[in-house]
């Protein structure tokens, strides 16, 4: 289990995933936190989660001008979740997918 709480993450690039990689059995939390042009190659620009039982929520968090290949914020695969609750999404963008994937 990893938590961030008003953590700014700001102008950083992840190469092949999301700058966080939540895998199976994990969970990821950001509460409170600053997501403003972070880039990734890959799938997912902030969280990638993947396989079963791995979790990854955002609450009162905001995502401004980040932009990504595949999935744009979040990208699931294989059952992986992912939520948001009482955020704030400006100017994001993706070549495939939307806010998620």
């Amino acid at each position: 289990m990893i938590r961030f709480q008003d953590v700014r993450v700001i102008g950083n690039t992840g190469k092949n995933s999301g700058l966080f990689h939540v895998t199976k059995n994990a969970y990821f939390e950001g509460k409170d936190c600053l997501f403003i042009e972070n880039r990734a190659f890959g799938r997912g620009v902030v969280v990638f989660a993947e396989q079963k039982e791995s979790l990854a929520a955002f609450i009162n968090s905001t995502f401004i001008r980040n932009h990504g290949m595949y999935g744009g914020l979040f990208y699931s695969d294989t059952n992986g979740k992912i939520s948001s609750l009482n955020s704030t999404f400006s100017e994001n963008f993706a070549f495939q997918g939307g806010i998620g994937f």
